[in-house]
């Protein structure tokens, strides 16, 4: 659970400002395979995360992660903070349409700390729509009992934060394909495998 919340907090701290606005327009594809410095690594609608920054935010991650909190060469981590990075757009992009950016004060921040205050509070909305039952805490338990050396009354809060953690995680899911005609997602898995 810390190398999560480890890796969440520093993608959020380290990329309110990854990622470009390209052209509405859509751009031919070359014909070539080849894979350039330029290469889009993912896009949500018309901005756009290129492999070289990724690979930059990556090298800054490694520098100030704390000692063995995470490798960020492993390609499962980077893709989870590919993932954290789309995620993050989209609500930022679904919060913008929302009305979130009508407020005047928000329009007095810097753009990547507007984009970071929509996206928490979008994030916050969907946390106040989910809960977690007591039912639901006992049978996570029960069937990761294994797992667990203590009994469930001393990780009852615990087990209740990861399950919160996955159902917002479904909620955001859920959101973003429901909007599927107005958020455009793409991520490249292939160019960042073959990068990892």
């Amino acid at each position: 659970m810390k190398y999560a919340l480890s890796c969440v907090l520093m993608v959020s701290l380290l990329v309110a400002g990854c990622g470009k606005k390209t052209p509405a327009e859509p751009t031919k594809k070359a014909a070539s395979t080849k894979v350039s410095s330029g290469a889009v690594l993912a896009r949500v609608n018309n901005w756009t995360l290129q492999i070289d920054e990724f690979n930059l935010l990556v090298r800054e991650l490694e520098k100030t992660a704390p000692p063995n909190t995470f490798d960020v060469g492993q390609f499962e981590v980077k893709k989870r903070i590919v993932e954290q990075l789309v995620r993050n757009e989209a609500l930022f992009q679904i919060g913008m349409a929302s009305g979130l950016g009508n407020d005047p004060n928000l329009a007095k921040l810097p753009a990547d700390a507007q984009k970071q205050l929509v996206a928490q509070t979008m994030m916050r909305n969907i946390r106040k729509q989910v809960s977690v039952t007591e039912e639901e805490i006992k049978n996570y338990y029960e069937l990761n009992k294994d797992s667990f050396r203590q009994p469930l009354s001393e990780i009852s809060k615990e087990i209740e934060i990861v399950l919160e953690r996955m159902k917002v995680e479904a909620a955001i899911v859920q959101l973003i394909n429901g909007l599927h005609d107005k958020i455009q997602v793409a991520i490249n898995y292939d160019l960042l495998k073959s990068r990892s």
